[in-house]
């Protein structure tokens, strides 16, 4: 299910209806890969215990393949199917990044999250004592802004700390800004930088 996401989010429609059918119960699982605490066999009898679940209801004809080899990390693409209903997974996400000294991955889940990120989100931005983690942070919010995970409204409070950030001295994170505020602008206008769509 994730993996259906992970490769289209505009058009997973089904697979995120089958997260969402799951709701909160799946926070801890995707907090647990997350942290790096959910082995294989783990995830083998997670995924029947999610298939026998979704047997049960009729929201969803989407069950979980049997695939574990994908490569990227799964969970944040179901922080993005639950959006602000895993507002209560973010203080973990949040114990969970300050515990890593690039925590990109939790960046990402916590721009899926939305608005309610934004305060850490931003506090990241400007964090210029790790070489990357601005870089990580500033694609975090154009990925979601893109995939409107934050609305273009909310955020306007990204816009001056981007602008600021195409001054820094750091290669990386003059051009993840520059690529964020394309993306800000782009949602803004209504265009999407995502050949998906």
């Amino acid at each position: 299910m994730l993996e259906q996401i992970s490769e289209n989010p505009r058009h997973a429609e089904t697979a995120i209806q089958a997260v969402r059918a799951i709701g909160t119960n799946a926070i801890p699982w995707l907090l647990a890969d997350l942290e790096g605490r959910t082995p294989r066999i783990r995830r083998v009898v997670w995924k029947d215990r999610a298939n026998r679940l979704l047997n049960r209801q009729s929201l969803s004809s989407f069950r979980f393949s049997e695939n574990l080899a994908h490569p990227e990390p799964l969970p944040i693409y179901g922080f993005f199917a639950l959006g602000s209903n895993a507002n209560a997974a973010i203080p973990a996400l949040i114990a969970t990044a300050a515990k890593k000294p690039v925590p990109a991955v939790e960046l990402y889940a916590l721009a899926f999250v939305g608005k309610e990120s934004i305060p850490f989100l931003l506090s990241k931005l400007t964090n210029e004592t790790s070489l990357y983690v601005p870089s990580f942070a500033a694609l975090a919010v154009a990925t979601a802004v893109t995939y409107g995970s934050i609305s273009v409204s909310d955020a306007q409070p990204f816009v001056p700390v981007l602008t600021g950030l195409l001054q820094s001295t750091n290669v990386a994170t003059r051009a993840k800004a520059k690529t964020a505020l394309e993306y800000i602008q782009n949602a803004a206008a209504g265009k999407s930088p995502d050949p998906g769509k």
